[in-house]
């Protein structure tokens, strides 16, 4: 290290700055500048140089033992010196002032910047400071974008992008539209209180467990966390809503069993309160979801046709195309009980799904509200409290934003309260997913066996199916069992 050359942040003493920077400025100057340059304490070599040319205006040539005595008062290398005296000396030659560059090298910039997006290469902030350097030789700051940006905002912007699975990336505009079509058929056909939608949502403490505000006092100098068990087996849940805003009680799949007599003692009643079944995967498959048809939605549906007294009213459930909602034998018990099946337009549950975009979030920030700080909450009591928190995010008014959201609505008329469906809405979602910028879709294709394109609208009932056809290979999955024992 020079002689000259200081550690980073410190300054020279009065005296050495006096003598060899007094010299070419009389003493009054030198007193001010000495002033301002020990407000630099703890700034950079090159924040030095830049403030001493600018401050001084010293843009003409000087003798090299001059700038090497410069260099010197301020405690820095010569080179450090003479780049900042050079810079300054062509920013006044093309006379801009303090602007780092011109009009012409700006839009050349901001035209590359849209370029890039244009071929779904889009820039970040590094990719704009390393291209000035690279094409101009010019290092500029991490906060010249907002300089730049303020000069040019008819052409250029700073947009955040949001992470997104890759498959809800690959929404068809084409089959909103045709959803749109063929939502309003089935609207037109069935009264608002025999309208239902279901879909599946796992809860695991360990992935779910949300930042939450405590107290602490002022003196508390060490990091806070929230305690939570990895090990805590995860639990899937399928609610029941329908469109007049009412809820049924939650159907819980969890992989363990649980003490009925204890989770009555807390509180909640098995059977009454809520249903939980066992499963390994603790997820829901062709024989759960089936159990929960049997067990909650067809009695509501014969409840609701016995209390309007119209025992062949046709209901409709709205849900996904997970593949355990479509199968055969689901198709089966929904037509025996007059149920029309209806699946959503595929990777667009996180547009048109309601139990996405209502029901889910709120339901697992409630948990998380309820539970705190506990982290060894026994799965009896985890059930109790995934109930309240279910009862608590399916209000009336929830369910129905909810349904608002995905665009499905019921609306006063001369005839009363009757279904309907925001046409508007679900254009401007098809027009989104059109003009959606496709930069942050992926190049390739992720490696997965080749499926027959997924159905969705409205669902053929199994016996007028044309297209149906017996497997030759049936898979056997275990019959589902309550995960109860006393």
């Amino acid at each position: 290290m020079p002689k000259n050359k200081l550690e980073k942040g410190h300054v020279t003493s009065k005296e050495v700055f006096t003598e060899h920077i007094g010299p070419f400025f009389d003493p009054q100057l030198t007193e001010i500048l000495y002033l301002e340059f020990v407000q630099l304490r703890g700034t950079s070599d090159a924040e030095k140089a830049r403030w001493f040319v600018q401050r001084t205006n010293l843009v003409q040539p000087i003798k090299q033992i001059q700038g090497e005595s410069i260099s010197r008062g301020l405690g820095i290398l010569p080179s450090t010196f003479s780049r900042a005296k050079s810079f300054q000396s062509k920013k006044k030659e093309r006379g801009m002032g303090n602007r780092l560059l011109s009009d012409k090298e700006e839009e050349e910039v901001v035209q590359k910047a849209i370029d890039a997006f244009r071929t779904e290469k889009p820039w970040k902030l590094k990719d704009l400071r390393q291209t000035i350097h690279t094409d101009f030789g010019i290092t500029v700051s991490h906060n010249f974008h907002h300089r730049l940006l303020s000069r040019q905002e008819d052409k250029l912007k700073h947009e955040r992008f949001k992470p997104r699975e890759v498959y809800r990336m690959r929404a068809n505009p084409a089959d909103i539209e045709r959803h749109n079509d063929e939502i309003t058929k089935v609207f037109d056909e069935t009264p608002w209180s025999f309208i239902f939608h279901t879909d599946e949502s796992q809860y695991h403490a360990w992935e779910d467990c949300s930042t939450q505000k405590f107290l602490v006092p002022v003196d508390q100098q060490s990091e806070n966390h929230i305690p939570v068990s990895r090990s805590e087996k995860a639990m899937t849940l399928l609610p029941c809503l329908c469109l007049d805003g009412s809820s049924e009680i939650p159907f819980f799949v969890i992989g363990t069993t649980i003490d009925v007599l204890k989770m009555a003692q807390i509180g909640v009643v098995h059977g009454r309160d809520c249903l939980v079944y066992q499963s390994t995967s603790q997820w829901v498959d062709s024989d759960l979801f089936t159990q929960w048809i049997e067990r909650i939605l067809v009695p509501t549906i014969y409840h609701r046709r016995a209390a309007l007294k119209l025992p062949d009213q046709k209901a409709v459930l709205i849900t996904d195309g997970l593949k355990v909602h479509g199968t055969d034998e689901v198709r089966k018990i929904l037509e025996s009980h007059n149920i029309q099946l209806y699946l959503l337009p595929p990777n667009s549950s996180h547009l048109t799904q309601p139990c996405d975009l209502g029901i889910f979030g709120v339901w697992k920030m409630r948990i998380n509200e309820l539970r705190g700080r506990e982290c060894d909450t026994t799965i009896e009591e985890l059930i109790a409290i995934a109930t309240c928190a279910y009862i608590q995010s399916t209000c009336p008014i929830s369910v129905r934003s909810a349904f608002r959201s995905a665009g499905l609505e019921v609306s006063l008329t001369d005839d009363g309260l009757l279904p309907t469906v925001n046409h508007k809405k679900l254009e401007l979602i098809a027009q989104k997913l059109r003009g959606e910028n496709v930069s942050i879709s992926p190049k390739k294709e992720p490696t997965r066996r080749k499926t027959r394109p997924q159905p969705f609208g409205i669902i053929l009932a199994f016996s007028q199916d044309p297209e149906k056809k017996k497997q030759s290979k049936k898979c056997k999955s275990k019959k589902a069992t309550p995960a109860t024992h006393t």
